[in-house]
């Protein structure tokens, strides 16, 4: 068996491939061979009527790559439908197995799991998403402010709507501003897809791509997100 390999944010960017499909699952028949350096286990779009996701996360860990669980709410862009708190369970239950899960920055669940991911030494992924806009530098600066204030174990990771080219200038500043810790900013849409490339030689810690199918606006597939990382930053045409 290998050892699980310790999740660290802030050394460098890191990828992460996303599966919302229970046939990229090991226990629906595929190999363990992701072009990422987290796999991303929606939760919500795989359904947890998906017998063994436990299993899942433990087989991938032990082959070596963190897991990052995410059970979105349907107002966040996922599709889990029913009452927030009602994930707290299956949360809670993916913590004690995966480096990481996702929560978003306005869930009632928030707070508790970022409670019980510091008593497993685990990190947080605190989440903000605005799909319609990009909201302005100062009113992203003190979301970013709250959920850092929030737990010393939270990540943030702040993705909006670029719906021009200035949003891109916007989310540039917020990310060059607060690096004195890790930070996740990106843009989703035709525009923001730019962002997914450019802002991890910027300093942003992670960059999401899918590994079966785009889970968000402007998605790019991971194995071309860490070709495109590797090669160095390029113009906004290339991605």
């Amino acid at each position: 068996m290998i050892q699980k390999v310790k999740l660290e944010f802030g050394t460098g960017p890191l990828v992460v491939g996303t599966i919302t499909r229970r046939d990229w699952l090991p226990s629906g028949g595929h190999k363990i061979d992701y072009t990422c350096d987290i796999v991303e286990i929606r939760l919500d779009q795989i359904g947890l009527e998906t017998s063994g996701w436990r299993d899942d996360i433990k087989v991938i860990e032990e082959a070596g790559i963190p897991v990052l669980v995410t059970l979105r709410l349907v107002a966040e862009g996922g599709a889990w439908a029913r009452p927030d708190l009602e994930r707290l369970p299956f949360l809670a239950s993916a913590l004690e197995e995966a480096s990481c899960i996702d929560v978003e920055y306005l869930s009632e669940t928030r707070i508790p799991l970022c409670a019980m991911a510091k008593g497993l030494g685990k990190p947080v992924i605190v989440s903000y998403h605005n799909f319609e806009r990009t909201p302005a530098l100062s009113e992203l600066e003190d979301i970013l402010g709250q959920i850092r204030e929030s737990s010393s174990v939270a990540i943030p990771k702040i993705t909006t709507m670029v719906l021009r080219p200035e949003d891109v200038v916007t989310l540039e500043n917020l990310l060059g501003r607060n690096q004195r810790a890790p930070l996740c900013v990106m843009g989703m849409g035709d525009l923001g897809t730019q962002t997914r490339v450019l802002f991890p030689s910027l300093g942003s810690c992670l960059t999401y791509g899918y590994l079966d199918a785009p889970s968000a606006p402007g998605q790019l597939p991971a194995a071309r997100l860490k070709e495109l990382i590797a090669g160095g930053p390029r113009p906004p045409g290339a991605v």
